[in-house]
């Protein structure tokens, strides 16, 4: 039986792993038409997407330290989000994305000109929107470790680096006429205001998808290519990012997450290219799709010759 340590460092591997394989999300839908060099297939997408609901630079208020300094850590990013997908073994993605729940992902950094010998850890860190103070967590939705969050990259650790993220599990909306990151330096309070985008993202209603289709083919030739496509409708009336992973099951174990940045009544279809280079000993590729509005299956028989069908 796998440990929780051996456990933990599987799942930091194979987040790491993934990155380096297939790109994370915001790699893969920031590129439409993108592919990669390994044999298992190409992605592309219907349409331009995008990974978050917001990003932006934050607008920084920060007190000095009392040594003088400005504070030593910079706000980078922020994405606020409904929903994110995370590992659940290091071959394999689900999606969560709870109802009244939304994650705002701060990215921190090291400044250049800082000269503190001391960084607060991640519990020091604190949201607070008009006075409502929220703790970050390392372990967001049913993860348990951070480095599950392959989406996002690493999370901020000062024993290890001084850029990453930190994440706050939010009521969904939150509405509010300010909202900062704040955290302890050098015996004051550094505050560093989220910026009026986060602000807004933070107050939009969340939205309501369906999954409208995923088609693969019933069978293909063992020298032809063939795609498996999921299409997801915005049937709420605001706009937002439907996010998925298509786990390949067999016959080798792998998950192609993807993003569909969707206005409020349209559709979008993300599509990936299988049955490059497939060995003679294949006869079946089997598929399992996670998304927050249902799980689906399918399974693609490899004909030996060139009479194969594709149905969907």
């Amino acid at each position: 039986m796998t440990g929780p340590r051996s456990r933990r460092s599987l799942l930091r591997a194979g987040a790491l792993g993934v990155v380096g394989l297939a790109g994370c999300v915001g790699e893969l839908a920031d590129a439409p038409g993108e592919s990669d060099d390994s044999p298992t297939g190409t992605t592309r997408t219907a349409s331009p997407d995008e990974t978050g609901e917001t990003t932006g630079t934050a607008s920084p208020t920060t007190e000095a330290t009392a040594s003088g300094d400005v504070s030593p850590l910079a706000v980078a990013d922020v994405r606020v989000q409904s929903s994110f997908v995370y590992l659940t073994t290091p071959d394999s993605m689900d999606v969560h994305a709870p109802d009244g729940t939304q994650f705002a992902f701060v990215d921190v950094r090291l400044r250049a000109s800082s000269t503190s010998e001391s960084l607060p850890t991640t519990p020091e860190f604190a949201l607070v929107a008009d006075g409502r103070r929220f703790s970050p967590t390392t372990e967001p939705g049913p993860t348990y470790n951070p480095w599950a969050v392959a989406e996002r990259g690493p999370p901020y650790d000062p024993d290890e680096t001084t850029t990453g993220w930190v994440c706050f599990e939010l009521p969904n909306p939150l509405d509010a006429e300010s909202a900062a990151l704040t955290y302890p330096a050098a015996g004051r309070t550094v505050s560093e205001s989220l910026g009026a985008a986060a602000r807004s993202a933070l107050a939009a209603p969340p939205t309501e998808f369906e999954l409208a289709a995923f088609a693969a083919p019933a069978s293909a030739g063992r020298d032809e290519s063939f795609d498996v496509s999921v299409t997801a409708e915005n049937v709420g009336e605001t706009d937002g990012v439907f996010r998925g992973s298509l786990n390949q099951e067999s016959p080798t174990y792998a998950p192609y997450p993807f993003a569909l940045s969707i206005p409020a009544g349209e559709r979008r279809t993300w599509t990936r290219t299988f049955g490059r280079h497939l060995g003679g000993d294949v006869d079946r590729m089997d598929f399992d799709l996670r998304t927050p509005v249902g799980d689906r299956e399918a399974s693609v028989t490899v004909a030996s010759g060139p009479d194969a069908t594709s149905t969907e």
